[in-house]
């Protein structure tokens, strides 16, 4: 699908837009947590309970996904960060971005490239959950920087963001699988349009941007909750 190729340019388009006229999408920083709940029912709504099914009874996959994601990324963004020069608070950002969970970004692609969607968010979710102690300690590996970490607020996004959007999709393509295989075909546009406008907002409500304004919280606890796309 075209669309779906298009998917890169529209978001370095989005994040450009949203660093030089940050009033566009500053509006829906808001909104954020509501977006990335729709985009992970949207998502719930191609799955059935067997493709959880398929993955609990072949846990190999989730454990080397939680294996890498926690060895490779943050030893790739510590060496980027010191192969580039940067600073010690640069150098830190670089760490702790590689160092959360996947999460919302990471599954939508996977949707979009037609991948494995179930697998996609059983490691997102394991992830944030061994991300509660793995990324604090990441950070102080590298950087010798403490990290506080939110739990119950993880907590409480995980639910929200993911587990409970995920759960109504599967259960209306259950119960309503007509229903569902009417708007299915809209649904990557859907998911697609809800991430350039995230993507929009934070980029706008970022410190560093064109606006001084910053976002609220769940901005950040997206790339925890969800990851660094």
């Amino acid at each position: 699908m075209l669309l779906n190729r298009l998917f890169p340019v529209c978001a370095i388009l989005a994040a450009a837009t949203a660093y030089f006229a940050p009033g566009v999408f500053l509006p829906v920083l808001p909104h954020v947590a509501a977006l990335l709940a729709v985009i992970m029912f949207a998502l719930g709504v191609t799955l059935t309970p067997a493709d959880f099914g398929r993955i609990l009874a072949r846990p190999a996959p989730v454990a080397a996904g939680i294996v890498v994601h926690y060895l490779v990324m943050p030893a790739a963004a510590w060496a980027i960060a010191h192969a580039l020069g940067m600073g010690t608070e640069l150098t830190t950002g670089m760490v702790l971005v590689g160092s959360v969970a996947s999460g919302t970004s990471s599954t939508l692609v996977v949707y979009i490239a037609g991948g494995d969607v179930a697998l996609s968010v059983t490691i997102a979710t394991a992830s944030t959950l061994v991300g509660l102690v793995a990324t604090p300690l990441l950070v102080r590996l590298y950087v010798d920087a403490a990290v506080p970490v939110d739990v119950a607020g993880l907590l409480a996004s995980l639910v929200e963001i993911v587990a409970a959007p995920v759960a109504l999709g599967l259960a209306l393509n259950r119960l309503a699988p007509r229903l569902v295989g009417r708007f299915e075909r809209a649904l990557p546009a859907v998911s697609m349009a809800a991430i350039l406008l995230i993507i929009g907002a934070v980029v706008a409500g970022s410190p560093g941007g064109a606006s001084p304004r910053s976002g609220p919280s769940c901005c950040w606890r997206w790339s925890c909750t969800t990851e660094p796309a």
